[in-house]
């Protein structure tokens, strides 16, 4: 049987056409395509609603230990990584779950990491240079010892986002939602033993988002290995 129209319209014609066990045998293929399908999306959903529930869940406890400038200090630091984590690696990761080759995809992984790299030391001259003008600033003086973080964070994120698009390539999202988790708990629990040991500012939220994207780095390649 030939076929001139669409992907489903085709499939649709396959099945009136087979009879016996051959329209059984693509039923049964389909409806196992669909399953491995619902459960990567719960996967996903179930690590994403995790990492959400440890934030929240960690919030009340935080928000009596810490100030509000602490808070401050930490999300201007994560703003600026997020916007420089955003192009770390030219957006060559997401390329990677596109070739049929697993060569190919290696090569564009082993290019997203050069580019991440490339990248964060560009970065890293840029804040050597217009770091100091930054700590001048009075309200930023906290935050001003962590610049020089922003690049390894900024690597760190790449290697993340690099395996994570090859692990979503061997559809192994079990792992990146571990990895998700992994980075949280690191955050949420390394902050709250900070305030307890009493050193609740700005800088212990900062070192734990800084924690939390190593360990997040080391899940997400020891994982996909």
């Amino acid at each position: 049987m030939r076929c001139s129209g669409s992907a489903p319209e085709c499939v649709l014609a396959l099945r009136f056409s087979l009879g016996g066990w051959h329209r059984k045998v693509l039923e049964i293929v389909m409806s196992n395509n669909r399953t491995t399908m619902l459960g990567d999306i719960f996967r996903l959903l179930g690590g994403a609603g995790l990492t959400q529930a440890i934030a929240i869940g960690s919030m009340p406890i935080l928000s009596r230990m810490f100030a509000p400038e602490a808070f401050g200090h930490a999300a201007l630091f994560i703003a600026v990584v997020t916007i420089c984590a955003s192009v770390v690696c030219l957006r060559y990761e997401f390329a990677i779950v596109l070739p049929e080759k697993e060569t190919d995809a290696v090569n564009i992984a082993c290019l997203s990491g050069v580019c991440a790299v490339v990248v964060s030391l560009t970065l890293f001259g840029l804040v050597l240079v217009f770091g100091p003008l930054w700590g001048g600033d009075a309200g930023l003086r906290e935050v001003a010892p962590f610049l020089v973080w922003i690049p390894v964070v900024t690597l760190l994120i790449g290697v993340i986002q690099i395996f994570n698009k090859w692990n979503a390539r061997l559809n192994r999202f079990t792992r990146q939602s571990v990895t998700m988790v992994g980075q949280r708990l690191t955050s949420a629990l390394g902050s709250i033993a900070a305030g307890v040991a009493g050193f609740a500012t700005g800088g212990a939220l900062i070192l734990m988002q800084i924690a939390s994207s190593g360990v997040g780095a080391f899940l997400s390649a020891s994982l996909a290995a």
